[in-house]
């Protein structure tokens, strides 16, 4: 009989559809799987985190604690104490951090990003556990001049502050928020790390493109929905566009197989999000107007 893997994320506001769609997933494959979700503030991150690392065998980091987390962990790989950032903790001898986000996103900049042109800058919007992945991945494929644009003015500068520190012969630039659009196209990939939510107002900023180049490369982490009004606008002017989905599945697949000897496949998982977002959004529609979905109507 199989053991039931018990896992959760503890975030301050928790990804609960990102997960239990995995976990769903996970399940429809046969890895028999439980996600749980933890609220927690920060003034009881470090109680919760203890009592969550007795209760479950592998934890994922979400905001803000992708960075916070480290000090409370004992054994550090070094690639993600050179991050400083982690999405992800397990149990194995002892209990191992880890970047799924990051490696979804060097997977997919090897198979897409071929043509890139590494002679222009990259232009990072966000500064947390995301933005640093973003960064490394692009710095390790050659890119050498890094824009860094946020809401939230000194934590851009403090992260660059950071980064410089050990990212050499790399240029680092804070851009106010406010002076997007005054920023010349010289910028080949633009990738934004945060939330599509209404009172993130530097998306608006976002959607002139003024500083990418025409054969620039759009990435956007949020997860769902699949195709956001920044990938849209971007797919609507020619640009290439790489969709938060599709890194997200990759890191995740990875992770789960950490676990887990059942094959899993990306492609299949993209297909099982793809899936589930059309599935939503019929059943949001039909809440909103009342009227029967095709669904309801071919049976």
């Amino acid at each position: 009989m199989s053991t039931l893997f018990k896992w959760a994320e503890i975030a301050r506001t928790p990804f609960v559809l990102r997960y239990e769609l995995l976990s769903e997933y996970l399940n429809s494959k046969g890895f028999k799987n439980e996600f749980t979700y933890l609220e927690v503030q920060p003034t009881e991150f470090e109680q919760q985190l203890q009592l969550a690392l007795k209760n479950y065998q592998a934890l994922r980091l979400g905001t803000p604690y992708g960075t916070s987390s480290l000090s409370f962990f004992n054994c550090i790989p070094a690639n993600i104490a050179y991050l400083n950032a982690a999405d992800y903790v397990y149990k194995n001898s002892h209990w191992e951090l880890g970047a799924a986000t990051l490696w979804g996103f060097e997977k997919l900049l090897n198979d897409q990003g071929q043509n890139i042109n590494l002679d222009y800058s990259a232009l990072i919007v966000g500064s947390g556990t995301a933005s640093r992945f973003a960064i490394h991945a692009l710095i390790k494929i050659g890119i050498k001049h890094i824009n860094i644009s946020n809401q939230f003015s000194e934590q851009a500068k403090e992260l660059i502050i950071e980064l410089e520190k050990k990212y050499f012969g790399v240029q680092f630039e804070y851009v106010p928020d406010d002076e997007l659009v005054l920023l010349p196209g010289t910028n080949s990939v633009l990738v934004n790390t945060t939330p599509l939510i209404e009172s993130n107002s530097i998306l608006k900023e976002l959607y002139y493109f003024n500083f990418l180049r025409a054969d620039g490369l759009v990435v956007d982490f949020t997860f769902l929905p699949i195709k956001t009004p920044l990938i849209t606008e971007a797919e609507q002017i020619g640009l290439k566009a790489i969709r938060g989905y599709q890194v997200i599945a990759w890191g995740d697949i990875e992770w789960a197989k950490k676990f887990t000897t059942v094959p899993l496949d990306y492609q299949e998982y993209c297909d099982f999000i793809i899936a589930a977002e059309k599935k939503w959004s019929a059943e949001k529609e039909k809440s909103e107007t009342g009227t029967p979905t095709e669904n309801e109507t071919r049976f």
